[in-house]
């Protein structure tokens, strides 16, 4: 969304920021994820040339990949992004994102996955970055005293009554089904997905 159109939908809603951000989270997160996986569908690559390409990257199969190997996966998968959002769109809009950093994982990843995004939309993501240890008294806490400060949250099925119960999340757009292969997903995942 365009920063104007944003000041625009708050001065004539009356909405707060976070009633508004409530409603278009949901698509932030679908769009921001579309730099991952989500987006193979759309991208210039066929999956399978997409796929093999991502296996060439240094780091896969003979160690861990860096930062600067999640980013050039990242910059792979902005298909799905370049489709629906035009370069710079989203300058001036800032999401927080709660998740996981623990053994430098999850959030440290998304990091690498979305700075190609970020540079391409303009758009800024705020890390609230949490131990394991950590995540669910911090998610509970802000659920029940209402003092959320997050727009997409790392989330999984053992806190979805917590999240859905507080109407804190917003249903997939239809058009991120077009993006999904699948067969991309683990097994267990799929069905649910």
């Amino acid at each position: 969304m365009k920063k104007s159109l944003y000041e625009y939908a708050i001065a004539k809603s009356k909405a707060s920021r976070r009633t508004f951000m409530k409603g278009a989270a949901g698509a932030g997160a679908i769009a921001a994820m579309s730099g991952g996986i989500s987006s193979v569908a759309g991208n210039a690559f066929a999956a399978s040339d997409l796929r093999s390409a991502i296996l060439k990257i240094p780091g896969v199969g003979v160690g861990s990949p860096g930062d600067a190997d999640w980013q050039k996966v990242g910059e792979m998968c902005l298909g799905g992004t370049k489709d629906r959002i035009k370069e710079g769109e989203l300058k001036g809009v800032e999401l927080n994102f709660l998740g996981i950093d623990s053994l430098n994982l999850h959030n440290m990843l998304h990091r690498g996955f979305l700075k190609p995004w970020e540079k391409y939309t303009g758009a800024k993501i705020n890390w609230i970055d949490l131990a394991q240890a950590d995540y669910n008294a911090r998610l509970q806490q802000a659920i029940a005293t209402e003092t959320v400060d997050f727009d997409i949250v790392q989330s999984g099925a053992p806190y979805e009554g917590d999240l859905c119960g507080k109407n804190l999340l917003s249903e997939m757009p239809g058009w991120v089904a077009d993006q999904i292969e699948l067969d991309d997903y683990v097994g267990y995942l799929q069905a649910p997905t």
